[in-house]
């Protein structure tokens, strides 16, 4: 069988190029051999904020009708480009989407159901994973009725962990006449080679509140990411951080010398910090040490973030969305790669991630219409 082409489309990255020439020389009518990798996309939004739009950020006038109105535009259309994107690129099964909080504006009842009943159900649908922003509880504290808006946000994000295939989980809940609800909620997940903490708010963020006949006692995550980052060392897995609030924006504790010094010995592990709350800001964000971080925007921006991760080369590429188009307006703006010693004998007998498209089969479909002259 001979097979030849000419398709001259420039690549993120040099390290897929013979991918893409076998790929569109054979065009892959049979599968893949499985000593080749696996490329993991992964999707990150923030800030849903429902209700919520771009004038309630500049504080031009807008009726509630029309900002609950053009919220849910925002957010529908969003959702179903994030589903499209995933279901082009693997599946909703292979390709997991981070939701990094301020999914409501205030956690108002009304708010939550809507979120749940409508872009979860009908666009996220599964293999989602959420964090809490500060519009979600922080700002609920001591400013909603009994302190509900926290309350249910609290134990929504519970029940939703628990349900999550995690290794680890920072919760506790006893029940003796009076509930005492104690933890961080943060959560790490085992995403073949890489293993996502997340980190709800912010790391520093800790606070104390009462509500009907239960007790929340917030403690700061920043022991649980430290255990984290030693288990992912030991276990020869790559990490990225999910959070909500970029460092060190508005944060509780913005000169933490734990969590600055925690960056500092796992710059070889950590690819990427992943966040929101700014919401006019998009892309690479800033720098931890060496560690990237990256924002979302918000759906009333209509950006969001995707990315792939090659497990053989240990690379993470990162990239932005605008006008929630992925197929036509999708821009590199990050890449990096781990470096820290890996021990190879405790990985899959193939040597590759569970998770994912085969690389060879998807990395013409990776190859952007407009790619990126240099990394913003």
């Amino acid at each position: 069988m001979s097979c030849s082409a000419s398709w001259p489309l420039p690549l993120p990255h040099d390290n897929v190029r013979w991918l893409l020439s076998a790929a569109l020389a054979c065009l892959l009518p049979f599968p893949v051999s499985s000593s080749e990798p696996v490329l993991q996309d992964f999707v990150f939004i923030s800030d849903t904020q429902h209700p919520w739009t771009e004038k309630s950020d500049s504080g031009e006038p807008e009726s509630n009708e029309e900002t609950v109105r053009r919220s849910k535009l925002f957010i529908n259309r969003q959702a179903l480009a994030t589903m499209e994107y995933r279901i082009k690129f693997g599946g909703l099964d292979n390709v997991p989407l981070f939701l990094n909080g301020d999914i409501t504006a205030f956690g108002h009842g009304g708010e939550r159901d809507y979120m749940y009943n409508h872009p979860f159900k009908d666009f996220y649908r599964r293999n989602f994973y959420a964090n809490l922003g500060n519009h979600d509880y922080q700002n609920n504290v001591n400013d909603c009725a009994d302190n509900g808006c926290a309350r249910d946000m609290y134990k929504d994000m519970a029940g939703w962990a628990r349900s999550y295939p995690t290794r680890a989980f920072d919760y506790s809940v006893k029940d003796n006449g009076w509930e005492m609800h104690r933890g961080s909620l943060a959560y790490s997940l085992v995403l073949g080679d890489i293993l996502a903490i997340q980190l709800q708010n912010e790391p520093t963020y800790s606070v104390r509140y009462e509500s009907a006949r239960r007790t929340f006692i917030i403690n700061d995550s920043l022991g649980f990411l430290e255990t984290e980052l030693k288990w992912a060392r030991a276990a020869g897995k790559d990490v990225i951080l999910n959070m909500h609030k970029p460092p060190y924006a508005d944060w509780q504790s913005p000169n933490s010398p734990r969590f600055r010094q925690l960056m500092k010995d796992n710059e070889d592990l950590i690819l990427g910090i992943f966040a929101g709350h700014l919401h006019g800001s998009a892309g690479k964000y800033k720098t931890v040490g060496t560690i990237p971080v990256y924002l979302s925007g918000a759906a009333s921006r209509e950006t969001f973030l995707t990315a792939f991760y090659n497990p053989q080369d240990r690379e993470l590429l990162v990239f932005k969305v605008s006008g929630n188009d992925w197929r036509n307006n999708r821009k590199l703006v990050g890449r990096s790669k781990a470096t820290s010693p890996r021990d190879t004998s405790s990985r899959a007998p193939d040597g590759h991630m569970p998770l994912g498209v085969n690389a060879t089969a998807d990395a013409a479909e990776h190859a952007d219409p407009h790619p990126p002259v240099s990394v913003q």
